[in-house]
């Protein structure tokens, strides 16, 4: 790591030959010292680069233990508060296999207060079975899930949202996967599973007329014959709509077994 903290304050110094504009950096939340966090938050806040892109994963990765995310998520936020400048010039976010309370979600999109994009995968909440974004004076553009472990997503007050991306997987067949939209004035395009649907009551014109009626942009997968009609309704509820695509669920015959 110290290596990694090395290279990365000399690739930012400024000089009168170099000029960077833009950074990503990757790497993993493992026990790295003090010292080693702020010498890379010292050279994050201390470049000239206006976008800058992070992303951090848990050291056993998709195998990771509940036991090892927790430890990835105190390690993040105590990075986030040794260097709450360096947090401040985030424009994007990547975060793999981390569980994270809504209040440290709220935190985290408060420090980064310049962060467009937020990406979660393989990610979800302690203390809560959704994830609920509250951030009136965040500068969030996009929200991406991938594979989370989300009961439901609720988006109170997000303003600046214009995309949502959830493609996580429904692996309790008895939970409706619900994605509840509040106030996000912007938002106009989603990418989403038809199961996120499932937990409205009235599927109708009237029942998905809040839900798509601003949208420009709709990209919905795992459509089944029995939810076909629901594509005469997103039609209806949603005057603006310039493009609709659709992906049929794949359907697993006896002879696709060995």
């Amino acid at each position: 790591m110290e290596t990694y903290a090395d290279a990365t304050k000399w690739l930012l110094a400024p000089t009168e030959h170099r000029t960077i504009r833009g950074m990503r950096l990757e790497f993993y939340l493992t026990d790295y010292s003090p010292h080693l966090l702020h010498s890379i938050g010292d050279a994050v806040a201390e470049s000239r680069a206006e976008r800058w892109e992070l992303t951090a994963r848990t050291e056993a990765g998709d195998y990771a233990s509940k036991e090892e995310r927790q430890v990835s998520r105190q390690r993040l936020m105590s990075f986030v508060g040794a260097c709450p400048v360096a947090f401040r010039r985030l424009t994007s976010l990547t975060l793999h296999n981390v569980l994270l309370r809504n209040s440290e979600v709220h935190h985290l999109l408060n420090t980064c207060d310049r962060l467009e994009v937020l990406s979660l995968h393989c990610c979800e909440s302690v203390g809560a079975p959704f994830l609920q974004i509250d951030a009136p004076s965040s500068s969030l553009v996009a929200l991406e899930l991938h594979y989370c472990y989300y009961f439901s997503v609720q988006l109170t007050r997000v303003p600046n949202l214009e995309r949502v991306l959830d493609n996580s997987n429904r692996n309790h067949p008895n939970i409706y996967f619900m994605l509840e939209l509040g106030g996000v004035p912007r938002l106009r395009d989603i990418n989403l599973s038809a199961d996120h649907l499932l937990g409205y009551k009235d599927l109708n014109t009237s029942g998905f007329s809040a839900f798509f009626g601003n949208l420009r942009h709709i990209y919905l997968c795992d459509l089944n014959t029995h939810r076909m009609a629901w594509t005469l309704f997103i039609l209806e509820a949603a005057p603006f709509l310039e493009k609709l695509s659709l992906k049929k669920q794949k359907v697993i015959l006896e002879s696709d077994f060995p």
